[in-house]
């Protein structure tokens, strides 16, 4: 939605948005309306509220079989466990593959990350 905020402290408890919501169907004369439901706003991840990321807390969750990224539209999390190589050269880590997120390492935020496609236009799809 345009013109609403979307960071700042206490957001949760801003209200905002839709004040009635009725959904029609398209076969015949059904609506359903979920105006009176409870709407709400949920700040935060389960998995960074479990920390999720530091080595301690892995078994706080239960971890399934590896799936090929591509079939995932929603937020999930990966973990892999690694022997990091011998001496002191740099490591990089290549997200390419990952779209959008943020990588942990040792119980370490190494930052956001997301990956710039080009437009029709060949232009970058996000800029600073």
């Amino acid at each position: 939605m345009v013109g609403l905020p979307d960071s700042g402290a206490f957001l949760e408890k801003r209200f905002a948005g839709l004040t009635n919501v009725e959904i029609y169907s398209k076969f015949g004369n059904e609506s359903y309306n979920f105006t009176n439901y409870e709407w709400g706003y949920q700040v935060g991840l389960l998995g960074e509220k479990l920390e999720i990321y530091k080595e301690q807390n892995l078994n706080n969750v239960e971890w399934n079989k590896y799936e090929d990224p591509s079939n995932h539209t929603t937020l999930t999390w990966y973990k892999v466990v690694f022997d990091s190589p011998k001496g002191n050269d740099p490591l990089a880590l290549n997200l390419s593959s990952m779209g959008k997120g943020e990588a942990w390492v040792n119980g370490n935020s190494i930052g956001r990350y997301w990956v710039s496609f080009l437009t029709s236009k060949n232009e970058p799809s996000q800029s600073l």
